[in-house]
Formats: structure tokens, C-alpha cells, sequence
């Protein structure tokens, strides 16, 4: 059994969801697993931020921008969620590199 408004997985006699605390009723589980929603923008905010990395830096911002619309439309815990903090974490990364680099003219 899952809560429908976050997706934890429930034991059959819970009252609450343990995740976001919403009352369990009828109406408010499904026995199925939810969907990830925008799991193609989550993986482009990874790839982007990747090739940020190695290639140009400032796809780090696209990095950036994707994880955070993935991970404000998809509170689950998956796949999705860890391509988007990735992402996020990557174009972090690539933006400070860029700011160093400026910061002390090294390219």
C-alpha cells in the first residue's frame, strides 16, 4: 500500500503516512507504486550538468534549473529524485568552477 500524496510505501495498519503525516483512509492509497513524474527532465539536468563537467561549464546552470523543477513536482524517493540531486549537485559544482576560474583568470 502506498500514500497517494507522497508514495511511501505504508504497512497495511498504518493510520498515518510516516513520510508527510497525512492521515491514511480509503481513499488517500493505492496498491500501486506511483509514477515518478519528469523523469526525462530529471536525466537532462544530470547529462547537462555532466557535460558541464568536461566540456562547457555553464550547463551546469541547465543542471541546476531541471534538478530543481524535478524535485518541486516529484516529492518520491527514486530514481528521479537522485538524477535531479545530482544534477543539482553537478551544476553547483560546474558554477563554481566557473566563478574560481574568472575569480583568478586561470583559462
Amino acid at each position: 500500500m502506498y500514500c497517494k500524496k507522497c508514495g511511501e510505501e505504508l504497512e497495511e495498519e498504518s493510520v498515518f503516512c510516516t513520510a508527510c503525516g497525512t492521515k491514511i483512509e480509503s481513499d488517500s492509497t493505492s496498491d500501486e507504486k506511483p509514477v515518478e513524474k519528469n523523469k526525462g527532465i530529471a536525466i537532462a539536468g544530470f547529462v547537462c550538468a555532466l557535460i558541464g563537467i568536461f566540456v562547457l561549464p555553464i550547463l551546469g546552470l541547465f543542471g541546476i534549473i531541471f534538478g530543481a523543477i524535478t524535485l518541486s513536482n516529484n516529492p518520491n524517493k527514486g530514481t528521479v529524485r537522485s538524477l535531479a540531486i545530482a544534477g543539482l549537485v553537478l551544476g553547483i559544482i560546474d558554477i563554481v568552477w566557473i566563478a574560481v576560474n574568472f575569480a583568478f583568470n586561470i583559462v
